[in-house]
């Protein structure tokens, strides 16, 4: 009955000593809550400072806590926080970019940020950490993470322009006779606008000069008065020379 007695009593004492181990053991992996806080600066980019960027912030799994807020509202030339509340060891990663507006005018930063935060436990469950942050487009690690917004200015384009000029001179017919003043400035998107062009004068219209009247006329024009005064020419002498044969016929019947 002794031996059974102390038997249940080394139980409960193995027992009792695996508890207060298992609470010790608890009480040392239950960090103190600690708070980060991510600076967002948005710059001046008009002089009346009333507008306003939207940026976010997104984790990018699971195991990376919330923030309080995933979105911030920020006038122009102020300065926004995000709030993240660490309570245990890890490395957690997030996404920063700001959300575009609608007003046409204005060229949004589109600049994203990924965000790493290193949380070690220091002593007595107490928790610090470290930020680091990278710029998603060039991989440079900024001294912080800001944006900036601007006002788009009006694209101004060179319109090419082409003056055609002929030159007439007397019996001859000029080539090509084009003056050309063209100017051409590149677009926003580096393209070049195209370059008139024009077909030469001498296939579009052909002009002589006529000596008779000092007009210029179309060729054809000219060419076709030209027959109808050879064929009357032609015409009057026949009928002279038929005129004078029959006075002479008639004379000798005589």
């Amino acid at each position: 009955m002794k031996s059974l007695r102390n038997f249940f009593s080394f139980v409960f004492l193995c027992a009792l000593s695996f508890f207060i181990i298992r609470q010790t053991d608890f009480a040392v992996k239950a960090y103190q809550l600690t708070e980060a806080e991510i600076s967002i600066d948005c710059l001046l980019f008009e002089e009346t400072g009333n507008n306003s960027y939207e940026i976010v912030i997104e984790a990018e799994n699971s195991a990376s806590p919330v923030p309080e807020s995933e979105l911030l509202q920020i006038t122009e030339n102020h300065t926004g926080k995000f709030q993240i509340a660490l309570d245990e060891p890890g490395v957690f990663t997030y996404r920063i970019y700001q959300r575009p507006g609608t007003d046409q005018n204005i060229a949004y930063d589109s600049t994203v940020y990924h965000l790493s935060v290193y949380v070690e436990n220091a002593q007595a469950g107490q928790l610090t950490y470290a930020v680091i942050v990278t710029a998603a487009d060039s991989g440079k690690k900024p001294d912080k993470i800001e944006f900036q917004n601007r006002i788009m200015n009006e694209t101004e384009t060179a319109v090419t322009t082409t003056t055609v000029t002929t030159a007439v001179s007397s019996g001859s017919i000029p080539e090509t006779a084009v003056t050309s003043d063209e100017s051409v400035t590149e677009t926003d998107s580096g393209k070049r606008p195209p370059i008139l062009k024009h077909p030469p004068v001498k296939d579009r219209i052909q002009e002589i000069f006529s000596p008779l009247t000092g007009d210029s006329a179309p060729v054809g024009i000219v060419s076709v008065i030209s027959l109808l005064a050879a064929a009357g020419t032609a015409f009057s002498r026949r009928k002279q020379k038929g005129g004078k044969n029959h006075d002479e016929k008639n004379q000798n019947q005589r």
